[in-house]
């Protein structure tokens, strides 16, 4: 068995210096990735590192300092599709006979996927959804390209920048896995840097749309230039 996201952060994140996993301070949802690490033999019972784990430790540093300052989509993994199920408050509901699941942030024609929490408290607007898959034909949409891959750290915030002309927005990379996996041949579009980003397919159909949010709080866009 290899190892999985979580214990290479627990790794990244050891102490530089001492080469050490304060294995005393992690709480019990890190109890199976210690677990595994001491049977692989990264560390010891104590936290000592092995010279592997510490080779792989540097290195994960530099790969999270490099995905921190944001690379371009073509050198990314992508994320698992069904990654979208860890976000909480799901509704599904129908308008017009077309089936929509949608949480605060997003929405899609379609059934909920298996794993879905759905919400007893969340109730999408009816009038917001039909006006979300009929876009404004008054302002023209903006064919948006995706631009780059970014994290905040490893573990944390993960997000894919489109670009439409001078425009550019952050998107959770759940989303956009998601929408390509389930949609595919779609494109994105958008009208500004606060308007919803439409995923619309080659008949001009709206299969998905996503709130667009700020994250300059907690990263700065990448720039290739």
């Amino acid at each position: 068995m290899g190892l999985e996201l979580a214990d290479c952060i627990i790794l990244a994140n050891a102490d530089q210096v001492k080469h050490h996993v304060e294995v005393s301070v992690l709480n019990d949802k890190h109890a199976e990735s210690i677990t595994k690490l001491i049977r692989l033999k990264y560390i010891d019972k104590h936290g000592k590192m092995s010279e592997t784990a510490k080779q792989l430790a540097s290195s994960l540093r530099i790969t999270a300092h490099k995905l921190q300052q944001g690379i371009k989509v073509k050198g990314r993994k992508k994320t698992d599709p069904k990654a979208i199920i860890n976000i909480r408050r799901w509704a599904s509901v129908t308008v017009k006979k077309v089936d929509y699941a949608c949480s605060p942030s997003f929405c899609y024609i379609g059934k909920p996927i298996r794993g879905m929490e759905l919400s007893k408290v969340f109730v999408p607007n009816i009038k917001t959804i039909e006006t979300l898959f009929n876009p404004p034909t008054d302002t023209p949409l903006k064919k948006a390209e995706i631009f780059a891959y970014q994290i905040e750290k490893l573990g944390g915030l993960e997000v894919i920048w489109i670009k439409a002309e001078e425009t550019y927005i952050a998107i959770d990379v759940r989303y956009v896995d998601f929408i390509m996996d389930a949609f595919k041949g779609v494109d994105f579009y958008c009208t500004d840097m606060v308007s919803p980003i439409y995923a619309i397919n080659k008949r001009g159909t709206v299969k998905a749309v996503v709130s667009a949010f700020d994250p300059t709080e907690r990263l700065q866009r990448p720039n290739f230039e």
